[in-house]
């Protein structure tokens, strides 16, 4: 593709994140998918803005927005949580076993040249928290972090009937309708990631996210794919283990 990624944030009720993100980004400069009720705190706070109507909790209708306006130019799109740490990776130049800090655009840039390489539509970062376990080649099926995604331009969306877990079910339907995605496995991506005593009370995620919603959530999946086995657990506990990624991968 020869347009630059749009580049987005998906963010609500957390302004004071804007300075953090910006920094962590620069040179590139992200467009923050809000609620339209709080786009005017966010550009006050030295964001670009592009406000999304509807009430909270609505993160999946955010990231869709994101996705329409970005494919509508024929772009990838870079979809991410506003609460970025940092970015861990194995030196693979080195003989010895040695982690270094690598810089968020250029995380951005390496997956973006893995999704225009791959004929999938869908990069991901996987859960890898012991670097010693990370691999140079990305994986082509699995479920990895929903926090921080690329896209190529497709015609699959996020279920806006669901507030909880919507990365899940969007992977699923990746694997269903493209046989799979691109799985990076050579970075800790570091966003924070909220347990159900911490920040699931902040955020466009306040005061919605508990362990019954969670639960509602696999048993909706389970109805939504009957093929599938989703297991009723609460927030953060793994509801995929049954899930045979590999079966559903095609070439």
């Amino acid at each position: 593709m020869t347009y630059l990624p749009h580049i987005t944030i998906q963010s609500a009720s957390r302004i004071a994140q804007v300075e953090p993100m910006l920094a962590a980004l620069r040179p590139l400069v992200p467009t923050w998918y809000v609620p339209a009720i709080q786009a005017d705190a966010y550009t006050m706070a030295g964001a670009k803005v592009r406000a999304v109507p509807g009430t909270l909790p609505m993160k999946p209708k955010q990231l869709n927005a994101a996705l329409d306006d970005g494919f509508a130019e024929g772009r990838i799109v870079i979809t991410m949580d506003d609460d970025f740490r940092k970015v861990e990776s194995r030196d693979w130049d080195s003989e010895e076993f040695k982690v270094v800090t690598v810089p968020l655009p250029y995380v951005i840039k390496d997956m973006v040249t893995a999704l225009e390489e791959s004929t999938k539509m869908l990069c991901l970062n996987g859960f890898v928290g012991n670097l010693r376990f990370s691999r140079p080649k990305p994986g082509r099926w699995g479920m990895g972090s929903g926090q921080f995604m690329a896209h190529k331009p497709n015609s699959v969306r996020f279920d806006e009937s669901m507030n909880d877990t919507e990365d899940l079910d969007y992977v699923v339907q990746h694997h269903l309708a493209h046989g799979g995605l691109v799985k990076m496995m050579r970075y800790h991506c570091d966003f924070h990631f909220a347990s159900s005593n911490s920040r699931n009370h902040e955020g466009g995620y306040a005061g919605y996210r508990t362990d019954e919603t969670t639960k509602a959530t696999a048993r909706y999946l389970n109805e939504k794919y009957p093929f599938l086995e989703f297991d009723e657990v609460g927030v953060n506990k793994v509801m995929f283990e049954k899930i045979k990624w590999r079966d559903m991968y095609r070439d």
